[in-house]
C-alpha cells in the first residue's frame, strides 16, 4: 500500500516547472486579455490548496490540489461552487494574484500584502526539456528551489 504522505499515487501528474523572480521595472508588458485572478487558501499542516480561478466573461473554476513531498507532482480535484464554499469555510492561509500568459510563461503579479512581487513560471513535458529552456532577459533570478517563494510559504508570512 502506498503511503499517501510520502509517495506519489498513480493519479498524480508530474509538475515540471521552473520559477523566476521578476523585478517590476523589468516586467514585460502583460496582455490584460490573458489575465485570470487566482485566490488560493493553503490549509495548515497539509499539502492541500483550495483555488478559485476567475476570468472575464467565464464562470469561475474551483479546484482542490494536493502537492507531494518532492513538489514534483500534484493531484487536482475540480469542485462545484457549493463544494468550494464548504471547504472555503475552513481556516487557512490566503494569497491572491493575477496570472498573465507571456511568451510561454505564466507571470504571477501578487496582490497585497505581497504587492510588487512578480514570479514567472514555465512548465515543460519533461525535466530535460525544462532544463533546456533559456530564461528570458526580463527575469532576475531563478527561485525554483527557494522554499520562501512558494505559494504556501508566501501565504503564511508577512510581505518580503
Amino acid at each position: 500500500m502506498t503511503d499517501p504522505n510520502t509517495e506519489r499515487p498513480k493519479y498524480a501528474l508530474p509538475e515540471n516547472e521552473r520559477r523566476f523572480l521578476v523585478e517590476p521595472q523589468n516586467c514585460p508588458r502583460l496582455d490584460p486579455a490573458t489575465a485570470r485572478r487566482i485566490e488560493d487558501r493553503y490549509f495548515p499542516d497539509t499539502r492541500l490548496r483550495l483555488r478559485k480561478i476567475t476570468r472575464a466573461a467565464a464562470p469561475p473554476i474551483y479546484k482542490l490540489c494536493r502537492k507531494y513531498e518532492s513538489n514534483d507532482a500534484l493531484t487536482n480535484l475540480y469542485l462545484t461552487e457549493t463544494e468550494y464554499r464548504l471547504l472555503r469555510a475552513l481556516s487557512g492561509d490566503d494569497i491572491a494574484k493575477t496570472r498573465y500568459t507571456h511568451d510561454g510563461f505564466a507571470v504571477d503579479v501578487f496582490e497585497a500584502p505581497h504587492a510588487g512581487l512578480i514570479i514567472a513560471e514555465i512548465e515543460a513535458p519533461t525535466r530535460a526539456a525544462l532544463i533546456a529552456i533559456t530564461p528570458p532577459g526580463w527575469v532576475a533570478r531563478e527561485v525554483t528551489t527557494d522554499p520562501n517563494l512558494t505559494g504556501a510559504a508566501l501565504a503564511k508570512r508577512p510581505p518580503l
